[in-house]
């Protein structure tokens, strides 16, 4: 087998048990966050799709829909840039 690393150069990195279970943390995170979002997603659509279909009954009931979907979709757009670390101006 090829060796990648000459460890007689360099020293081998650092690992133990919790710097592993930290990148077990970050990495469930991200998954969690992902279908969180995919989540979210999903009931705008479905939200829309439910307006679309009661507009000729109860139009009113069109307009609340998506002023609930655009007033999610820019506090969740703020949750995002405030978690991401962005700046908001």
């Amino acid at each position: 087998m090829k060796q990648i690393y000459n460890f007689e150069l360099y020293s081998p990195p650092v690992l133990n048990e919790n710097i592993l279970n930290e990148k077990l943390k970050k990495t469930k995170l991200k998954y969690q966050t992902c279908i969180i979002a995919i989540a979210a997603l999903l009931l705008q659509i479905a939200i829309i799709m439910l307006g679309v279909l009661t507009i000729e009954i109860y139009p009113f009931f069109m307009i609340i829909s998506m002023f609930y979907v655009l007033v999610s979709i820019i506090g969740g757009s703020v949750v995002a840039a405030i978690y991401a670390g962005g700046v908001i101006v």
